[in-house]
């Protein structure tokens, strides 16, 4: 794949064409493992190298990600989903030899699990989905000493500034986000799952051309419609619900219906308000059909999004479905593809610069995962060199049938075009079928061929 410079503003331009390095062999191999990806010793002496070196800091891996990402951005409009993920590094705890970095990822606050929390937010094109990367990324770990959690200071924490909580992350860099490398995007919608749900979110980072969508957990205080104080649960429980209707959630059929409306949120308990916050709220409930094993459906997501309509509430939980897709990009990093928690690498600031430059390679995948069904703009240049589209022209001509049907339906330039020779070397059948496009482990499969036989070209010359 396409070498590009992975330390902006490293200032070592020997660094930065490893980091490149690095980066092309990780994408190819789709393994986090250094002796698996580098066969000769030399090869991985120079990775540990990398990592360990103090100059290679993690604020050089997210400024480039979040550059390129700015860019692919300006002028459209994008979902920026929120959400937290935990990098468990217990299964090679035996090999760490400096914590530093790391620390008690569990919640029950005991030793059994160690880690580090990464909170990306992962931009997409708000209409084709396309990844254009991550416009922000938060790594950060808590103590090794187990914390008490006592229930009677909740009033004590509640009075406690955002600011010097860890609650921060669901605010601060959506705000730097919005004004920084995605300023020139035409509007963004950040989504988030329950645990944003804190009034701060609603007060700071809606502006003219930004949205928030979150999915509730409080009873707010709210004003509904007719000017009424009441709970929220109270105004949904008084309401009958508006058009039930069918959606697709994990690959299976749902049919929910939806209740929603407008209303103005109040301040919580020890916070304070210049005026209420302009809101809507959508509730989501699966209809049922006897007996089911499986918990049913019962959203209720609240936005600065304005609402007067089915169609704009269907909208709103359509956009809020998507939300799943960083928990894929979670999992193509993990059990699904890198498996960045089985990682060799022996310090804690080793494993989180690794973690980072995995967060580069998955956002290649799902970009070339994007483009299976030639519903983006993205170019076959965007991901492959010269010499590797060559290749693909070569295999091309091989894979294609000789029925219409077997053709490659796209043009070369697109990065579609790639997609369908990388999933057809990676034992996908049912290209004459678009209803069943190819998935992660089958691109996965197939890169790695394309990685055999672009290794192989290279020794014949």
């Amino acid at each position: 794949m396409k070498t590009t410079q992975t330390l902006s503003g490293c200032g070592d331009i020997r660094l930065e064409r490893r980091g490149g390095i690095l980066l092309e062999a990780f994408e190819h191999s789709k393994n986090s493992s250094i002796h698996k990806t580098f066969g000769e010793y030399r090869d991985q002496k120079a990775a540990y190298r990398f990592f360990a070196n103090s100059r290679v800091t993690e604020d050089h891996f997210i400024k480039t990600m979040s550059e390129s990402c700015g860019i692919r951005s300006n002028g459209r409009r994008v979902l920026a989903i929120c959400d937290t993920s935990t990098i468990n590094t217990n299964a090679k705890i035996g090999r760490i030899t400096n914590f530093e970095g790391l620390g008690i990822i569990s919640r029950n606050q005991t030793k059994s699990a160690i880690g580090f929390f990464m909170h990306p937010i992962y931009v997409e094109d708000e209409m084709d989905g396309t990844p254009y990367g991550l416009a922000d990324i938060k790594l950060y770990n808590r103590s090794m000493e187990r914390s008490t959690n006592d229930r009677s200071k909740r009033d004590v924490f509640r009075s406690i500034p955002i600011e010097e909580k860890e609650s921060i992350k669901w605010v601060d860099p959506c705000i730097d986000a919005r004004d920084g490398v995605l300023r020139e995007a035409a509007h963004i919608t950040y989504v988030m799952d329950r645990e944003g749900d804190i009034i701060e979110v609603f007060e700071r980072i809606p502006s003219s051309r930004a949205d928030v969508i979150v999915r509730n957990t409080h009873n707010r205080n709210i004003i509904n419609e007719l000017g009424e104080k009441l709970r929220l649960y109270d105004q949904l429980a008084s309401q009958e619900a508006s058009d039930s209707y069918e959606i697709e959630l994990k690959g299976k059929k749902k049919t929910i219906k939806i209740k929603w409306g407008s209303c103005h949120i109040l301040a919580p308990r020890g916070y304070q308000l210049e005026t209420p916050l302009a809101a809507s709220y959508v509730e989501v409930c699966e209809i049922t059909k006897g007996d089911s094993s499986e918990k049913p459906i019962h959203w209720i997501l609240i936005s600065s999004k304005e609402i007067s309509t089915d169609i704009q509430a269907k909208e709103l939980v359509w956009t809020y479905q998507r939300r799943w897709n960083i928990e894929v990009f979670f999992k193509l990093m993990k059990s699904d593809g890198f498996n960045i928690e089985k990682t060799e690498l022996e310090t804690g600031s080793a494993i989180r610069k690794l973690t980072l430059m995995i967060m580069q390679a998955s956002i290649k995948i799902l970009q070339l995962k994007a483009a299976r069904t030639g519903g983006t703009d993205l170019l076959v240049t965007d991901v492959f060199n010269d010499d590797e589209i060559r290749c693909l022209e070569i295999l091309n001509k091989k894979l294609e049938g000789a029925t219409e049907k077997q053709q490659n339906p796209y043009i070369k330039v697109h990065l579609s075009w790639a997609s369908w020779i990388i999933a057809r070397l990676g034992g996908w059948k049912e290209f004459y079928d678009r209803s069943r496009p190819p998935g992660n482990k089958t691109f996965r499969a197939g890169l790695e061929k394309f990685d055999s036989i672009i290794f192989g070209l290279n020794l014949k010359e």
